[in-house]
């Protein structure tokens, strides 16, 4: 009989990222290759809960905090001794919420998955050695281990080599473990996926007709979180080079720190809609509507869940050549590899608005197959990644 597994996040939906989106994908491919087992999950957010299409099954069991413990951002804090009283408070939670549900037999829990990085995989790695369960951990960034202190490259190394396996979302954090130390034969690639029953090709004249869209545009699609690091500024400093160019109809979507900067910069543009932020069920017909993803996020060897999301719906891509992750950005040891976006689903340019308009342009002039970037989007980034994470799970 299979056991049950314990899954231990910091992050949670409904929170959007990469983590939470590779969670919920997870947890709706497990129930459904293991409808037999439990899936018990712990997160120390109290607003944390599951995603509608998973929220009614019986065979998920969460735990949240029923009073908020949560009184700053660990990933943007950098006040140390402030970062150190919000892990212990979300320690205490993971740790005595893992404890009753180990301790109780009925839970027949044989596996415990630490989901987001070395937040997660410790107190994870902690409830494996007391209770002797396999424990398994998964690094959703590349967090560049390897330029940290000896102390901290050393706390690195011992948590993850502990590990029974450990899982990375990109050749890029499996380069920086082993600069560190951890053998690669431990580590596994798992690349993220999305819902491919959601987002696929849909005829385009239909989705622009849904939306109120015009038919006889060029329409240029941004998606992201509104922030410098997401390559917003660059993005409105290209509509304004091309703000006469009336054959185009830039959409921005999304929210962030940045939205007044957005709403502002484009108020009496009229080629530009901004729409704000928008679900999974709507954003497909954007990205079917569109005629090219600006900005697609990458890292060197990694694609961002954006570009996955419009690659199912066969919409080309033009991406920084240079990586746009935390602290690599236009760094020339970071140049994105060619056969992480084959030029038969996008583009690299230059990271400038300069260099993206003429992007733009040089775009319009090849013919990209929307079937055959939606079939390169299925054999990559479709669920049958995750076999590679369950194969363990046995």
């Amino acid at each position: 009989m299979q056991g049950n597994t314990l899954l231990i996040a910091k992050n949670f939906y409904p929170h959007i990222g990469g983590v939470e989106s590779y969670i919920t994908e997870f947890i709706k491919y497990y129930i459904k290759k293991r409808p037999d087992t439990f899936l018990y999950v712990i997160c120390p957010a109290k607003e944390a809960r599951l995603h509608d299409s998973i929220s009614k099954t019986d065979k998920i069991i969460m735990a949240t905090p029923k009073v908020n413990l949560t009184f700053m951002n660990l990933d943007k804090q950098t006040n140390i001794f402030l970062s150190a009283i919000q892990s212990l408070l979300y320690y205490y939670f993971i740790l005595t919420r893992g404890i009753a549900l180990l301790s109780n037999k009925r839970s027949n829990i044989s596996y415990i998955y630490g989901i987001g990085g070395p937040f997660s995989i410790l107190p994870s790695l902690i409830l494996s050695k007391i209770f002797n369960k396999k424990c398994f951990g998964h690094i959703h960034a590349d967090f560049r281990f390897a330029e940290r202190s000896k102390l901290s490259k050393l706390f690195y190394k011992l948590i993850c080599s502990k590990l029974d396996r450990l899982f990375v979302n990109s050749k890029d954090a499996l380069l920086d473990l082993l600069e560190i130390g951890i053998n690669e034969e431990d580590v596994s690639i798992i690349d993220n996926w999305v819902d491919t029953q959601l987002f696929k090709v849909k005829d385009r004249k239909t989705c622009r007709e849904l939306l109120r869209l015009p038919l006889d545009k060029k329409i240029l699609l941004f998606v992201a979180r509104l922030s410098e690091e997401k390559g917003v500024l660059e993005v409105l400093d290209c509509i304004d080079i091309l703000k006469d160019r009336e054959e185009f109809l830039f959409i921005i979507i999304g929210d962030g720190p940045l939205r007044p900067v957005v709403e502002r910069r484009i108020k009496f543009n009229r080629n530009t809609l901004f729409l704000g932020p928008k679900r999974n069920f709507e954003l497909v017909d954007y990205y079917n509507a569109a005629d090219l993803l600006l900005w697609g996020s990458l890292d060197v060897h990694y694609v961002s869940i954006t570009v996955m999301e419009a690659l199912h719906c066969g919409l080309p891509v033009v991406s920084p050549s240079t990586s746009t992750q935390g602290g690599k950005t236009g760094m020339e040891g970071f140049y994105i590899r060619q056969d992480t976006l084959p030029s038969r689903v996008g583009v690299l340019f230059k990271s400038d608005a300069k260099s993206l308009a003429r992007a733009i342009d040089e775009i319009f002039n090849k013919k990209f197959d929307r079937e055959e970037i939606k079939r390169y989007a299925l054999e990559k980034y479709s669920e049958k990644n995750a076999d590679s994470v369950l194969m363990y799970l046995k």
